[in-house]
């Protein structure tokens, strides 16, 4: 048999040692691939500069052995790949070589086009959605608006993970919490999935604080954005957040897919399902293209700065403040009254938090520039003490008694306690008469007490230097802020309440006067009138649609309602439809505290703590109109903590909206009700006589039939009172035309009266919420409070997106249910029949082919 061994000359093995040394590199490169690619994750971070910076070991020696193994297998795969062609080239020249140089072409074809087919799929593709609902399918607008981003602008998207699903309303996190957490993370990774089709490139990332990594994993995301590190850290919930071009937007988990924990337990008849409440994709899309768009201003007037929301007491609204700020609100402070702490009469102002600030920083550097001229004439006095005594020897007795006595006297009225003190212990000598020997003693003594004092003084002086000087770095960096500057020299009121309402999308009005019935009133209800310019400059900002909303608590007085506090605010929502009680609503178990303290034993006392909580219901008399908004949104909110939210509230105002408005709403305006065990009172306070004794306790008295007030709200009697209303719809047409106003009124007074004035067309719609309790959002606000307040802004400011809603649909797991013949079936049937049929099939093909 013939040797088909090849003679193993040195060509051959030259050519086993490349390719050799040519699958070692390919080896080598998919290596240095991994190792590089581990050392610099980002794909921007491959170019020459990077390589250049590992291949000088700039980057450390992992990064520069991985990037010069890279360098040896490219290398040793191009020698090979020169050695190969130059053979091939030889080869090529024989006619033995045809048919495998044919072969080779045909092959490489192959993969060429196989190549080109995979690269082209990867930018030319079509995608079917064959879901019933089309739940992989993005709306048409919103396709049509992410086509509009710009490609350059990345958007990175992070699903943040805190382990609160909402907020601080529940701390329990049990499976369900769990489960929405994983689920929200997947569909918002489906989302972009579609999104990358229309808009820019995003990138998404998830951070979960229980993760392991997660600090450093933040550290590096957040390296170059400073803005994303202040919005995640400030996250009050699991968030997704949308950072692009340094701006940042947050979505709340809820926000997104609402979790349903009631529907969750009762699904599955009984068993359980997860069930989540779809908020809808363009909640989710409108978040990126709005990222750079401003946060929504919210204004807050009050009367007085330490009910605004600067400061941690407990007439501050602090709690509000943080909540609308983590929401992605701007809040500021407007004071609308001066004058509180001089001896002229309050007066009608407009000022905001910085202008009180500086303000406050002008009085300190005053008070610290006094104190160093203070002291510094204590020591220019100590001096000529001191010049005085020294030249006492040469005075006779008696000059020198007068002196010692009026030193002493001066000594003490300027507090010169080591003064004072050497006085002190030489009174009985000096009051007998000091002998001649001992006066030199006596004058050493009072020479070091007057240079003691002197150098307290010299500290003193130090001490206020210091002082001043910080108090002026402190003037001087708030005399930066020129906006503050400027509002300080408007001197018209209404001028300059325009101007700071002028960017403002919500005016918040809060009057607290009374928090609990059974410790009296704590602020006047007349202090929060507004002048009759601020009311016009509130009339306009309404007038132009924007949203308000009122705190505003009772106006009861010792006497009963305080006419002054019916100002012209009260009267603009008057005029939008809202009836304004007049009266308190005092709870059944207030009324034994209020008793008791006629008897002298409670007066003061704090009310019970087991005050009914208030009740989140639409109140309204038709089955045709829908829901409230906002006690909707609270009731879903209730069914995703499955608890409810109590807020208990004393000392409320109850707040109506009449037939006729409600008539022209589509949803029930009064939202949140009192429990049926209260009543109103017009006299909510005990009162007393000069010596003391008690001449007025309130009590729950029934209206005679002759009473003026019977059948009105005006009614004294116990029942449920609303307490809160909110109404969506034009503004009033006689605030733009005077003459129409005219005109309407006399009609509804006159039967025969004409309205020939034609109001204007164009009238803007508005959205105002009253409560009936100025001091609902006062200090730190708890869960349920927080969110009243959210889901109330939420809704003036008209953003759906961030309101809870149920869908017509709600989302779940599909599961499917087999009773238990059928899971026999399913468990017998795959585990046994069919890999058994498989086996028969095959005996059946191999006798085939050897009857064949």
């Amino acid at each position: 048999m013939a040797d088909t061994r090849q003679r193993t000359t040195l060509g051959i093995r030259f050519r086993f040692l490349v390719r050799a040394i040519g699958l070692l590199g390919v080896l080598a490169t998919a290596v240095a691939v991994v190792l590089t690619a581990s050392a610099y994750p980002s794909p921007e971070q491959w170019n020459e500069h990077t390589a250049r910076h590992a291949m000088h070991g700039e980057d450390g020696d992992y990064a520069y052995t991985a990037v010069l193994m890279l360098h040896l297998g490219v290398g040793a795969m191009a020698l090979a790949l020169v050695v190969e062609l130059l053979g091939g080239l030889f080869l090529a020249a024989s006619r033995r070589t045809a048919t495998g140089t044919s072969a080779l072409l045909a092959t490489a074809a192959a993969i060429a086009l196989l190549v080109f087919v995979n690269a082209y799929s990867l930018t030319h593709y079509r995608r079917f959605d064959k879901t019933r609902e089309h739940q992989f399918t993005l709306p048409a607008n919103v396709a049509d608006d992410l086509r509009k981003l710009r490609p350059d602008d990345p958007t990175t998207i992070v699903v943040l993970q805190i382990h609160r699903t909402f907020g601080a309303t529940s701390e329990i996190r049990d499976s369900y919490v769990s489960e929405s957490e994983a689920k929200v993370a997947e569909k918002v990774q489906d989302l972009v999935d579609q999104f990358r089709e229309f808009g820019p490139r995003f990138n998404v990332v998830v951070l979960d604080t229980e993760k392991f990594g997660y600090d450093a994993q933040l550290a590096d995301l957040t390296k170059n954005a400073p803005e994303l590190k202040t919005a995640i850290d400030s996250a009050p919930e699991n968030s997704i957040l949308f950072h692009a071009n340094k701006r940042v937007q947050r979505l709340g988990f809820n926000e997104f897919l609402q979790l349903d924990k009631t529907s969750s337990k009762e699904a599955n008849g009984g068993r359980g399902n997860l069930v989540l409440l779809p908020q809808g994709v363009e909640n989710f899309a409108r978040r990126i293209l709005a990222v750079q768009e401003r946060r929504p201003k919210v204004a807050v007037c009050v009367v007085h700065e330490w009910l605004t929301t600067q400061g941690e007491e407990q007439y501050t609204l602090a709690g509000l403040r943080k909540t609308l700020t983590d929401y992605n609100f701007d809040v500021v402070d407007i004071v609308l009254k001066k004058n509180w702490n001089n001896d002229k009469e309050i007066e009608p102002a407009a000022y905001t938090a910085a202008e009180i600030r500086l303000e406050r920083l002008e009085g300190e550097a005053d008070v610290a520039g006094f104190r160093v001229r203070a002291a510094r004439d204590e020591v220019k006095t100590l001096d000529e003490v001191k010049g005085v005594m020294e030249k006492l020897d040469k005075q006779p007795p008696m000059a020198r008694g007068r002196v010692y006595s009026f030193l002493f006297e001066d000594s003490k009225n300027q507090s010169w306690l080591d003064v004072t003190a050497v006085y002190r212990k030489w009174s009985d000598r000096l009051e007998t008469g000091l002998k001649p020997a001992q006066e030199p003693e006596f004058q050493k003594a009072l020479l070091e007490g007057v240079a003691i004092q002197r150098k307290r003084a010299e500290e003193a002086i130090a001490k206020a230097e210091g002082e001043r000087r910080t108090a002026d770095d402190r003037l001087t960096e708030a005399l930066k802020d020129e906006g503050a500057t400027q509002d300080r020299r408007i001197a018209d009121v209404k001028t300059k309440f325009a101007k700071l309402l002028t960017d403002v999308d919500l005016l918040i009005v809060p009057r607290f006067t009374i928090r609990s019935v059974t410790t009296g009133r704590e602020v006047p209800p007349q202090l929060h009138a507004m002048s009759k310019e601020q009311v016009e400059v509130v009339r306009d900002y309404m007038k132009s649609g924007r949203p308000v909303l009122a705190l505003l608590g009772p106006i009861s007085g010792p006497e009963g309602p305080t006419p002054e506090a019916n100002d012209g605010f009260e009267k603009l929502l008057t005029e939008r439809g809202f009836e304004l009680g007049r009266d308190t609503i005092i709870f059944d178990v207030e009324e034994a505290a209020l008793a008791a303290q006629g008897t002298g034993g409670l007066f003061g006392a704090a009310a019970p703590a087991d005050i009914p909580p208030l009740d989140f219901s639409s109140r309204t008399d038709s089955d045709r109109v829908k829901p409230n908004p906002i006690g909707e949104a609270l009731r879903i909110t209730e069914r995703g903590v499955e608890q409810k939210l109590e807020i208990r509230a004393r000392a409320l105002r109850p707040i109506y909206v009449s037939t006729e408005w409600q008539a022209k709403l589509p949803f029930a305006a009064e939202f949140v009700a009192t429990s049926e065990h209260a009543w109103n009172e017009l006299k909510p306070f005990p009162r007393t006589d000069r010596v003391g004794r008690t001449t007025y306790i309130p009590r729950y008295e029934r209206s005679t039939v002759e009473d003026p007030s019977k059948r009105t709200h005006a009614d004294e009697r116990k029942a449920s009172f609303p307490v809160a209303a909110a109404i969506q719809d034009k503004v009033p047409a006689e605030w733009f035309d005077e003459e129409y106003g005219r005109q309407k009124t006399a009609a509804a007074v006159l039967p025969a009266a004409v309205i020939t004035a034609t109001p204007k067309a164009d009238i803007p719609t508005g959205r105002i919420v009253v409560f009936g309790h100025g001091g609902l959002f006062q200090g730190d606000l708890k869960p349920a409070q927080e969110k009243l307040l959210l889901h109330s802004v939420n809704w003036l400011v008209n953003r759906p997106g961030r309101l809870p809603t149920a869908p017509d649909k709600a989302w779940s797991y599909p599961r499917v249910e087999l009773s238990e013949r059928d899971v026999i079936l399913w468990r017998w049937g795959t585990g046994l029949l069919m890999p058994l049929a498989v086996v028969i099939l095959g005996l059946l093909a191999v006798m085939v082919r050897r009857v064949r």
